[in-house]
């Protein structure tokens, strides 16, 4: 199972890193001179890939249990796409950009865990059991 949930992250990282390059080359026009578009699109393939097949298993296990699977694979790669791809236009180089996608993964990892974080039903359960005794 987690191999599955691994290479499903790897595919969103993969997809996610691409589509958000390719719209910064588009809307931006953001390419870095020392590179053409073939490469840049690998490296950002490259990087969603490994990026979304490290993260996806570790947040799913750790912290997404109640977080459907494709959220948690999407959300995650399209920030860790976004931060790589901003982190290349504003001229960092390709490790200080992996690095920032990495903590942005993570971040919104672990935004998805308290947003989808169990409600306390305790005080429901004693209103609903006091109502019945009354």
């Amino acid at each position: 199972m987690t191999a599955v949930v691994g290479l499903l992250g790897g595919i969103a990282g993969a997809i996610a890193g691409a589509l958000v390059l390719a719209g910064a080359i588009t809307f931006v026009d953001a390419s870095p001179k020392m590179l053409n578009a073939g490469q840049l699109f690998l490296i950002a393939t490259g990087v969603g890939f490994v990026v979304g097949g490290v993260i996806a298993p570790i947040g799913a296990w750790a912290f997404l249990r109640r977080v459907p699977l494709w959220r948690a694979s999407t959300e995650s790669a399209f920030a860790a796409s976004l931060a790589f791809t901003l982190s290349l236009v504003l001229g960092t180089g390709i490790p200080v950009a992996s690095g920032i996608a990495l903590t942005l993964a993570l971040l919104a990892t672990l935004r998805l865990k308290f947003a989808f974080r169990r409600t306390n039903l305790a005080p429901q359960l004693s209103a609903a059991r006091d109502e019945e005794l009354r």
